[in-house]
């Protein structure tokens, strides 16, 4: 049978064991271990059990750290080689897991991931394929809050964190919102007038101290505001003016100063004149009441007409001698 070959399957126990006794006087210090493939034990394993157990499938837990001994196999061949190892994030958290459930069952294992690794690993990922897209993160305001306060509650346990939002991100965000589901709703603000005041003298303290911010608030606006404001309370409640009418012939003079200033403004009060409409009551006094006729409240309306035209009698206030109101 000049094909057949013969070979002798020795146990390695044997083969080592031998060594041993043979190197055992020469040099007694001297450790016979043997170094076996990995691939050549599991390969063992998986033809003695082939027969048995068919079903069975035989794998290889090697820790990490056995692994990354591969620094010492590269060591000498490139010195400069650094060796790392990346591990799925999620391989870490399972395996923390699984060896937590038996000590420890209620734990729950979690895991927190800066922000900033995330958004770095997505610009990587995405540089080389979509190197046009940038990645931003879009944060809730109240986590970045919510996280400050967390953070402060130690060393400054009585500091309060605030948010200070632009009003025009507010508005802005709104419209932006409501534009898809309501297109034809319009997102206006109401503003106190009071804060807006108040804001435009904090901002103007520091640089003009001695400016004073104050309102101008048409009588309009004010007749307005109040109508609607007692029209579902007191619906039947009629809002008038009682404006001084000095106040209106004041307001008359300087609004026409600028446009018009030769115009000449004058308010003339006259006391009781004996008057077609006055007769009535001049009779049913229980006294005689002095009164003026309408000839002296016509001489002095000509007198304040004929005065220079840089004079301008403002106010006249006529009344009979002896008038006692």
């Amino acid at each position: 049978m000049p094909k057949v070959r013969v070979t002798v399957s020795i146990p390695l126990r044997v083969i080592t064991h031998g060594a041993r006794l043979s190197l055992a006087k020469e040099m007694p210090k001297v450790r016979v271990t043997v170094s076996i493939p990995l691939r050549v034990i599991t390969h063992g394993a998986r033809l003695s059990l082939a027969k048995e157990m068919p079903k069975v499938r035989v794998t290889v837990s090697i820790p990490l750290r056995v692994i990354t001994r591969a620094r010492l196999s590269l060591a000498k061949e490139m010195p400069k080689v650094r060796v790392t190892v990346s591990i799925p994030l999620r391989v870490i958290t399972h395996g923390a897991r699984l060896s937590l459930a038996k000590e420890m069952p209620k734990v729950r294992v979690t895991v927190s991931i800066p922000l900033r690794v995330i958004t770095h690993g997505a610009r990587l990922s995405l540089a080389k394929e979509m190197p046009k897209v940038r990645v931003t993160v879009s944060i809730p305001l109240r986590v970045i809050t919510h996280g400050a306060r967390l953070s402060l509650a130690k060393e400054m346990p009585k500091v309060r964190v605030t948010v200070s939002i632009p009003l025009r991100v507010i508005t802005h965000g709104a419209r932006l919102s409501l534009a898809k589901e309501m297109p034809k709703v319009r997102v206006t603000v109401s503003i106190p007038l009071r804060v807006i005041t108040h804001g435009a003298r904090l901002s103007l303290a520091k640089e003009m101290p001695k400016v004073r911010v104050t309102v101008s608030i048409p009588l309009r606006v004010i007749t307005h505001g109040a109508r609607l404001s007692l029209a579902k309370e007191m619906p039947k409640v009629r809002v008038t003016v009682s404006i001084p009418l000095r106040v209106i012939t004041h307001g008359a003079r300087l609004s026409l100063a600028k446009e018009m200033p030769k115009v000449r403004v004058t308010l003339i009060a006259p006391g009781l004149i004996e008057t077609d409409m006055s007769a009535d009551f001049l009779k049913a006094a229980p006294v005689k009441l002095p009164a003026i006729k309408p000839e002296e409240v016509a001489y002095s309306v000509d007198h304040v007409i004929n005065t220079p035209y840089f004079v301008n009698v403002t106010n006249l206030t006529i009344q009979p001698t002896g008038e006692q109101f």
